[in-house]
């Protein structure tokens, strides 16, 4: 932390120094909770609105923040995230939460020893990173689909340069040879921006965050022309993923029907390893690995791996 951070935090700054504090949550000037050990506790931070709706205001000239935009998440260190939502959205005035990235991410090893994953299953996720095609790290909300994600970014080959479009701050980099990109808005101007600033840096490969309907066809015609892509992506289970992302692309492109989506998702994609959350309880782990081939006009996933 630094004086700089400071002058921005005001009186946060101290909290997010206390390495007991995992978390800080804000909904109001005088509602502000911390999370220890995986509790919440109430803490006197502000004395005022003033004093917080002054921290609300130079997180937004940090940031560039716009009138029109109601609300933002973004890095603050490459460790420690803000976001904010502002009225009228949020109800009761600005909100904001920061949070502190993992120190450690998970390794395959770990995925093993908390019985996520079995021997057999860490031996077909490393021939498949160390195989240069692309990779579809998914699950349904809450699955830990992005703790996957980034446990296979930092497993990618070292020499390898990587480009990451983060949507949200929510990655961490254990690794070099990494230009971090994430866009201005989520209109189409910032989209085309980002793209194209991902374009121009000419990765060995370039990922994605998290794959939606403004982004799936951008991506995806992107990597197809230019890198290995890996990316993060939401849904039911694999056969609802690869749907979704098929139909998000044909949405977003400029002329796709469901049969050219299919194939260029499948050009793009060759690998798709599935997160599920166990129903009852807070285990986490990798139910399914599938390759993904194009087949007399559709999509197939061949089964490489299942719980």
């Amino acid at each position: 932390m630094n004086d700089q951070l400071e002058a921005v935090l005001g009186n946060l700054y101290k909290l997010v120094c206390d390495e007991s504090i995992d978390e800080v949550s804000i909904g109001a000037y005088h509602d502000v909770s911390v999370k220890k050990n995986d509790s919440w506790h109430p803490v006197q931070c502000f004395n005022s609105k003033d004093e917080y709706e002054s921290v609300i205001n130079a997180l937004k000239d940090r940031f560039s923040i716009t009138k029109d935009q109601v609300s933002f998440s973004r890095y603050i260190t490459e460790v420690l995230t803000v976001s904010v939502v502002l009225s009228p959205i949020s109800i009761k005035g600005p909100s904001l939460k920061l949070t502190k990235l993992p120190k450690k991410i998970l390794s395959l090893e770990d995925y093993v020893s908390l019985n996520a994953l079995t021997e057999k299953g860490k031996d077909i996720i490393t021939e498949i990173v160390g195989s240069n095609k692309g990779i579809l790290c998914a699950g349904d909300f809450g699955s830990g689909k992005t703790t996957l994600y980034n446990t296979i970014l930092n497993l990618l080959p070292k020499e390898k340069t990587l480009v990451s479009i983060e949507t949200t701050p929510s990655i961490v980099f254990y690794r070099n040879l990494v230009t971090r990109l994430m866009p201005r808005g989520k209109d189409a101007d910032s989209i085309t921006e980002v793209m194209s600033a991902a374009e121009e840096s000419r990765g060995d490969y370039i990922t994605l965050s998290y794959l939606d309907e403004r982004l799936s066809y951008p991506y995806i015609d992107l990597v197809r022309n230019n890198s290995v892509g890996v990316a993060c992506a939401g849904g039911s289970g694999p056969v609802n993923v690869i749907d979704r992302l098929i139909r998000q692309s044909v949405v977003s492109s400029y002329g796709y029907n469901l049969e050219e989506a299919a194939l260029v998702v499948s050009e793009v994609f060759k690998y798709i390893i599935f997160q599920e959350k166990e129903s009852g309880s807070e285990r986490r782990f990798i139910s399914s690995i599938h390759e993904i081939a194009f087949e007399k006009g559709e999509i197939k996933l061949k089964p490489l791996y299942a719980s």
